[in-house]
């Protein structure tokens, strides 16, 4: 462990940050930073400080003449050198530590073969004697660097560890003329006492927080850390008592200052978590007992920590954590000793490889900054660094933004504030040779756009503020943290490609809808007008599938979420492998769960969620919209495969669902406790276990079924198409079902079509085996409004999918245009709802006049099989493919790229012979939207293996 990390930066004295979204992150002097030191031999072990004035003054361990000795350069606001060229010699040494004295100078303090400390003013010159004054008369070996803090009155604090027959641990305090007050030594006879941190207790006198490791004969070594309090004046000790016990063997403490003369310790228990502590300035424990856990890792080590104390008197802490390649984690505690960012801290970092050795620099906001190095490109190290909010949101890019990716390896960076809204960082740089010095400035804030949009683009280079196409966030997340911040952001623009909520494993992790901010998908990068974009053509996937890759068990529990009071809408995209198998609320809707608020949801794909209820979505409270979505093979392990509804309103407008399938009630759809409105809905192939194949609708407040065309789906028991009960709820009102279309569907008990306990009012509908309306009415099916029909619907192509009527069906201009909800204008493909004298039964309106006879009067049965051509052909949205066949037979017919992949299996069993179509709409397999380009059409029928070229143009 770098315990330099932990030295460095005392909490109490750092400047606090005031992130105040007015600047982007982004670095701020040379790309991949401004060279501080880059002479011959290795330069290491550095160390930052502020001058109190936006200028920082930097310390090393220089080689250049072959035996290490201590540097110092000071670089103003713009990054430029302000001292001799290759830094300032205080005398041999390694392993400094910079204090800064309040006065634009800084202390100076590190080991040789004893304990050194020197002063510097502004302009580089040494105040104290040549060389530095000596803490002790005896050659004890300075093993790690010093823990040094202000003492409140000028001068300065200290703790150090040596190597003799024993570890000690020496503690000093010095005034600013550089004289010793008091120098002691922790002499525990046969202990060993190692790793110091010290905190100021506010009046002269120091803690000390160290490691204590006891020796006992027959019975091995026991570890635990203590804390010593001393005297102002002359090193007495009040108290020395132990913060935790040997169970877990902690190490490594670090002691911060809190506000009111007592002293935070935090440290790593061997192996595996990180834990905190608050003693009062009696030595009393003031948290639970045995620490506060801060992380929840208890099978991976958690470790390389450091902290910083809040401004409310708390603490924040990082971490790495993880046996192999380690992620960057943080925890905030309040002064009281609640942890504040979940009980397992916010997952800073989840790039692939490994993040080492965080660093902070405390916020004014309760924040943070974070740096570290990091192995995510696989072969060197680079400088990262991530913005935390006083509430645990990331503010900039996903895992972190680069501060410095040149080529070779940087490591153990080192943070101080910036005097304004950022930080300076200063680094071990391997680019050239076996090490220089090399440092950045980086702005504090997120990029606030001065217009109302962020864009993102996962192929945008990083570094980028979300301000343009150009400078796009990688990172949807980071976009909705920003937009939270930033406030006047209302739209977020996203380029097609796959964004993830995490890309660590942390199952919690979803994209959170953001109140009065839109989020629109399908974006090429460069429009400039959100009516440019063709969101078909440019797949936007919102993925659940983190953790492993392909292993569903570790997805996401939601992909999205939606909560009150948010106002919010998402646009073109594709939400996919969410997987709610929690609890409560983290068993529904692995796609999205709308917990309140009034979201738009548009032209959106749901495709291989899952959940108990509600696999693709679910709504549980709010006023929702669903408009122009397609729910592709969807699961709930209890009901509503695709889609549903425990309470609130909403509204489905043109909604497609093909292949959903419940172990209960709701194959397509589940309505619970809802006042819910479905227009223009399709339910093709979907299965329930039990009731409801297509659509189950329990206890709903007068549903009101609209333009419905359900076929082929199943139920186990009752309902093949729709359900409709009352339940233990009980519904109130009066179910209407019209302008529908049931046709085809099976329930292995009763009631292929529809099943009812709660009676609806059926019109204008064609059902199959209802008798129609007059004298045939069969009573089971509902009330009967009028107008229904009960005759073949002649679907185009049902094994295809193809549930569009034939110019010759009775559905057209049969539907009662009255019952048509106002703004409902497009059917499911985009055409328009009413064409012709009234509007049509079933989810599609036909685009022409109703002819009343077949299309192929003739009734001539073609010689050959033939693939004709399709039409229309570019297309866009669909594209109609037709064919003849000399016989029945089986009949394949698929669509394939370029390269001969399979896209989409189209037709796939035994055919009559004679005419054939098939509607392919541009989507692939899995639910999700294809690229324009050209695409070959293949018909498999017998001996026949016919193709055809097609292109689709978005």
């Amino acid at each position: 462990m770098n315990q330099s990390n932990q030295r460095i930066i005392p909490g109490l004295l750092l400047v606090g940050l005031a992130i105040l979204m007015s600047a982007p992150a982004a670095a701020q002097w040379l790309p991949n930073g401004f060279a501080v030191c880059t002479e011959s031999g290795a330069q290491s072990d550095v160390s930052v400080a502020t001058d109190g004035s936006g200028n920082s003054i930097i310390a090393w361990a220089d080689e250049r003449s072959g035996t290490a000795e201590i540097r110092l350069q000071r670089l103003d606001a713009a990054g430029i050198a302000q001292w001799a060229p290759g830094g300032i010699s205080l005398g041999p040494g390694a392993n400094p530590t910079l204090l800064a004295d309040g006065v634009g100078g800084a202390f100076v303090l590190w080991g040789r073969d004893r304990a050194v400390a020197q002063r510097v003013d502004a302009g580089g010159a040494v105040l104290w004697s040549a060389g530095g004054v000596e803490l002790t008369t005896e050659p004890y070996v300075v093993d790690t660097p010093i823990s040094a803090v202000a003492d409140g009155a000028g001068g300065l604090l200290m703790a150090w560890d040596v190597s003799g027959f024993y570890e000690e641990v020496w503690a000093a305090r010095l005034d600013g003329l550089g004289a010793i007050i008091w120098v002691d030594a922790f002499f525990t006879g046969s202990d060993t006492s190692q790793r110091p941190s010290v905190a100021a207790d506010g009046t002269g006198g120091a803690f000390v927080a160290y490691d204590r490791i006891t020796t006992i004969v027959g019975q091995g070594s026991y570890q635990h850390v203590n804390v010593r309090h001393l005297a102002a004046a002359d090193a007495f000790i009040l108290w020395d008592n132990p913060v935790s016990g040997e169970l877990y063997q902690p190490t490594f403490p670090d002691a911060l200052p809190d506000v009111a003369g007592g002293v935070m310790i935090v440290w790593q228990n061997n192996p595996g978590s990180m834990a905190a502590q608050r003693l009062n300035a009696s030595g009393v424990a003031q948290w639970t007992a045995g620490g506060v856990a801060l992380g929840s890792n208890t099978t991976a080590w958690e470790r390389n920590h450091t902290a910083v104390r809040a401004d409310d008197g708390g603490l924040v802490v990082a971490w790495s954590s993880g046996s192999s390649n380690p992620d960057i984690f943080a925890q905030r505690v309040s002064g009281s000793g609640a942890v504040q960012w979940g009980a397992g801290g916010v997952h800073v970092c989840a790039a692939p490889g490994s993040q080492f050795d965080p660093v902070l620099l405390p916020a004014a906001d309760g924040g943070a900054l974070v740096a570290w190095w990091d192995l995510r490109n696989g072969s060197d190290y680079d400088i990262f660094a991530q913005a935390i909010e006083g509430d645990g949101a990331r503010r900039w890019e996903l895992n972190g933004i680069p501060v410095c990716s040149s080529p070779g390896s940087q490591r153990r960076p080192q943070i101080v504030g910036d005097g304004a809204e950022g930080c300076v960082i200063a680094w071990h740089d391997e680019r050239a040779d076996a090490g220089d010095i090399y440092a950045q400035r980086v702005s504090g804030g997120f990029a606030c756009p001065a217009s109302p949009i962020l864009y993102v683009d996962a192929d945008a280079p990083t570094g980028g503020d979300g301000s343009s196409w150009p400078l796009a966030l990688r990172s949807l997340a980071a976009a909705l943290d920003g937009a939270q911040a930033c406030g006047g952001v209302t739209e977020i623009w996203v380029a097609a490609g796959t964004y993830r909520p995490t890309e660590g494993t942390d199952r919690d992790a979803t994209f959170d809808l953001v109140d009065g901010v839109a989020v629109y998908g399908g974006f090429a990068g460069g429009e400039t007008d959100p009516g440019q974009r063709l969101w078909t053509a440019n797949p936007t996937i919102l993925s659940g599938d983190i953790g492993v890759s392909g292993n569903d068990a570790d997805n996401s529990i939601h992909v999205v979420t939606a909560s009150a009071p948010v106002v919010a809408s998402l646009d073109g995209f594709t939400v996919m492998a969410g997987l709610a198998n929690g609890s409560i609320s983290a068993s529904w809707g692995g796609g999205i769960l709308v917990t309140g608020g009034t979201p738009l949801l548009a032209n959106l794909v749901f495709s291989g969620n899952s959940a108990v209820t509600g696999g693709g979505c679910y709504v549980s409270g709010g006023t929702p919209t669903l408009k122009d979505v397609r729910f592709v093979g969807n699961t709930a392990t209890a009901s509503g495969g695709g889609f549903s509804c425990g309470s609130g309103v909403v509204e489905v407008t043109n909604a497609v669902l093909v292949g959903n399938t419940a172990t209960f009630h709701g194959g397509g759809i589940y309505m619970g406790r809802s006042n819910v409105k479905l227009n223009n809905v399709v339910c093709d192939g979907n299965t329930a276990g039990q009731n409801g194949g297509g659509i189950a609708i329990v206890g709903s407040t007068s549903p009101r079924l609209t333009n419905l065309t359900c076929s082929g789906n199943t139920a186990g028991e009752q309902g093949g198409a729709i359900h409709i009960s009352g339940g233990p709820f009980g519904g109130t009102g009066t179910p209407v079902l019209a302008n529908s279309v049931l046709w085809g569907n099976t329930a292995l008990l009763q009631g292929d079509e529809i099943v009812w306990t709660w009676r609806p009012t059926v019109r204008y509908s064609l059902i199959e085996g209802c008798g129609g309306s007059g004298g045939g009415w069969v009573a089971t099916t509902g009330f009967d409004g009028g107008g229904n029909l009960d005759t073949d619907p002649f679907f185009r192509d049902v094994p295809a999918g193809n549930l569009t009527p034939r110019s010759y069906s009775p559905a057209l201009e049969n539907g009662n245009t009255a019952d048509v909800q106002a703004g409902v204008t497009t059917d499911p493909l985009g055409n328009s709802r009413i064409f012709g004298a009234a509007v049509d039964m079933g989810a599609y309106e036909h685009q022409g006049p109703p002819t009343g006879v077949e299309d192929d009067p003739s009734g001539s049965t073609p010689r050959l099989t033939v693939l004709h051509s399709a039409h229309p052909n570019p297309f866009n949205p669909r594209v109609e493919i037709a064919w003849d066949l000399a016989s029945t037979g089986k009949v394949e017919l698929s669509i394939h790229d370029l390269r001969g992949r399979l896209v989409r299996r189209l037709v796939s069993g035994h055919r009559l012979m004679g005419p054939g179509t098939a509607i392919w709409d541009g989507f692939d397999q899995s639910g999700s939207p294809v690229a324009s380009g050209i695409y070959m059409v293949r018909l498999h029928a017998g001996v026949v293996d016919d193709m055809c070229k097609i292109t689709l143009v978005r």
